[in-house]
């Protein structure tokens, strides 16, 4: 309305002609337009507020949020932060991110509860926050360890990581992990930044560390009492080490649902689709890809607070389909099998022996080379109560395959029905192909 009288007193004082009192009609229009967007503005700036502070205050209660931890706020580096660290004051923004090294600096101090390392700038922590390293050594680090435990199947081997570091250097029998440098630095970095597109990949990345199945399944710690913390004779872990990891995790998981931008998440499980099939991917790259995209698609899209009703999700699942993770797993292990000689057989009669070998082209397909019996005499089966009935016949039998110029032996079962009529070959515990020396 002030607005309004202004420009009236305006037009009177310099004597408005009727062509004039047109345009102040028009700009008395755009100034009623003006007044009702100020009024609509503040209205819906009082309800983004309040969900804000609703957000804030679930987030709280469920442990996902630090309270009074505030990722939109510009918080001041302390007195002790500016004397000990050099990028306290640094606003360089670096590409990927959209705050400044400084701001992500002083956020760290915001959220040292939730980790172990505290304060950030002191020589025992800041080797945890990537602090006067360069980047690429994360990378090596995370894509050795993730591309080692891949490597094994969980079953007859597990990957066990075997490296780690004193939470204080003065003494080392406390220790962590040394995937804690890479896990701590990229968790609290996006927790600092959680806008940031490149903070975003590299905490799903260290979520899928540590929260995939699959990865799950497969890596453990060499440790002498994993379940109890001890580590050796003379180490252990903080006592409060997994309910540090569970907090951390728990906080940066809230913030990627609720402030980081659905659109960047969806922007990187698109990458990640994109990359399981890509033809120019090495077998860990497709595997990495369809592990976090998995995460992605279960985990945090359809959770997060401005989800889509759309079919884009739907999409993406059908990319984990096509191709499934076995497959996957498989390629890539299959590149790390243990060599071994070419099995020795045992004479078998006539019967057993054109029987085993049909059974066994048909299980191998077109790159069967040979069958070898490694026994003769079969193994029989019977209905555990009485009158206690055979129910079939098995026999080890070795596949030997010929596939892009290489050997390799897959060691299966001959199975013989009861009557004697049927036989099939089904793989062993052992499912891998071993490549022949």
């Amino acid at each position: 309305m002030k607005m309004t009288k202004t420009i009236v007193a305006l037009a009177l004082l310099f004597g408005c002609s009727a062509t004039t009192n047109a345009q102040i009609g028009g700009l008395l229009n755009k100034a009623k337009k003006a007044a009702k967007e100020k009024v609509e503005n503040k209205v819906k700036k009082a309800k983004n507020d309040a969900r804000n502070k609703a957000e804030d205050a679930a987030m709280e209660k469920t442990g996902m949020k630090k309270a009074g931890y505030d990722p939109n706020r510009k918080y001041k580096p302390s007195k002790e932060a500016l004397a000990a660290d050099p990028q306290a004051n640094d606003q360089t923004i670096q590409e990927g991110f959209t705050k400044s090294i400084g701001d992500i600096h002083a956020c760290y101090e915001q959220i040292q509860d939730v980790t172990l390392y505290s304060p950030y700038y002191t020589d025992d922590a800041k080797r945890f926050y990537g602090i006067g390293a360069e980047e690429g050594t994360f990378y090596n680090i995370f894509f050795g360890m993730f591309s080692e435990t891949l490597k094994y199947d969980g079953i007859h081997k597990a990957y066990h990581y075997p490296n780690f570091t004193p939470v204080n250097l003065a003494n080392d029998q406390i220790q962590v992990p040394c995937d804690e440098f890479v896990l701590n630095f990229w968790t609290c970095r996006f927790m600092a930044d959680p806008k940031s597109e490149k903070a975003l990949k590299e905490f799903v990345y260290a979520y899928t560390w540590l929260n995939s199945m699959n990865v799950k399944a497969i890596r453990h710690y060499a440790m002498k009492d994993e379940t109890a913390g001890v580590i050796g004779d003379n180490a252990i872990l903080p006592s409060n080490f997994r309910q540090m990891r569970y907090d951390r995790d728990n906080m940066a998981y809230g913030l990627a649902v609720t402030v980081t931008p659905y659109e960047n998440l969806l922007k990187l499980a698109n990458e990640c689709a994109a990359g399981i099939t890509a033809k120019d991917g090495s077998g860990f790259s497709r595997l990495l890809y369809h592990l976090v995209l998995k995460v992605l698609v279960d985990d945090f899209l359809p959770r997060h607070k401005d989800a889509k009703n759309d079919d884009s999700l739907r999409l993406l699942s059908l990319k984990l389909d096509t191709p499934r993770i076995g497959e996957l797993l498989d390629a890539y292990q299959n590149d790390f099998v243990d060599a071994v000689s070419e099995p020795k057989g045992v004479t078998v009669d006539a019967k057993t022996r054109n029987a085993g070998i049909a059974a066994a082209k048909k299980f191998a397909g077109a790159n069967f080379e040979k069958a070898v019996f490694t026994k003769s005499s079969w193994q029989t089966f019977k209905e555990s109560k009485y009158p206690y009935r055979i129910t079939a016949y098995a026999l080890p039998i070795a596949i030997i395959t010929k596939e892009g110029g290489k050997r390799f032996v897959q060691y299966c079962t001959l199975t013989k029905s009861a009557n004697g009529s049927n036989y099939f070959v089904q793989a062993g515990s052992d499912t891998r192909k071993h490549p022949i020396k």
